[in-house]
């Protein structure tokens, strides 16, 4: 429920959402179908707990390549996420996009 309001938000926010994964097995799917494709995806928003698995292992994939992320977590203690700017649950949907803003322009600038 939590991620279709992150969805909407998105879209109301003015974005396209590319999709929703609701396991590691289906980020990381969604991930490399992106880049066989040669899509480009301009930026994430990751929960580090997917379905009672740890993420971590998609923030590594999005990095290798070069896909900025936002971490969303309702961890009191966030583990090293490295830069990502991280999202501490509950947060509103002004709190999303202000942290997506910057992580856009600097891909817009890049691209």
């Amino acid at each position: 429920m939590i991620a279709m309001l992150i969805e909407d938000t998105l879209r109301a926010g003015g974005a396209s959402v590319a999709g929703m994964a609701a396991t590691v097995a289906e980020a990381r799917a969604m991930i490399e179908a992106a880049a066989s494709r040669a899509e480009r995806l301009d930026a994430a928003v990751v929960d580090l707990n997917l379905n009672g698995e740890p993420a971590l292992p998609i923030l590594d994939l999005l990095r290798a390549h070069g896909i900025p992320h936002v971490v969303a977590t309702g961890y009191g203690e966030t583990p090293d996420v490295g830069d990502a700017p991280v999202l501490h649950k509950p947060f509103d949907e002004a709190a999303l996009l202000d942290a997506l803003r910057p992580l856009l322009a600097e891909r817009r600038g890049a691209g």
